[in-house]
């Protein structure tokens, strides 16, 4: 593997792929990535949550009104 200038941490593989060769950027690197994909899975999954109240508000709104004529 060949050097990147100015990346004493990175190589450069035959294929043109760049690796970080230093374990703990890497592990920092996985680690942000987890997190950053957890974040979004979370904001997904209250943005569900949040429709299906709404959902669920609407159907009483309308079983109230209905129940009430």
């Amino acid at each position: 593997m060949k050097l990147v200038h100015n990346h004493p941490n990175l190589r450069k593989g035959s294929n043109g792929v760049i690796i970080n060769v230093n374990e703990n950027e890497r592990r920092a690197y996985r680690q942000a990535k987890d997190l950053a994909r957890k974040q979004q899975d979370s904001q997904s999954e209250i943005q569900d949550l949040k429709s299906e109240i709404s959902e669920v508000k609407e159907l009483l709104h309308q079983l109230l009104k209905n129940n009430g004529s």
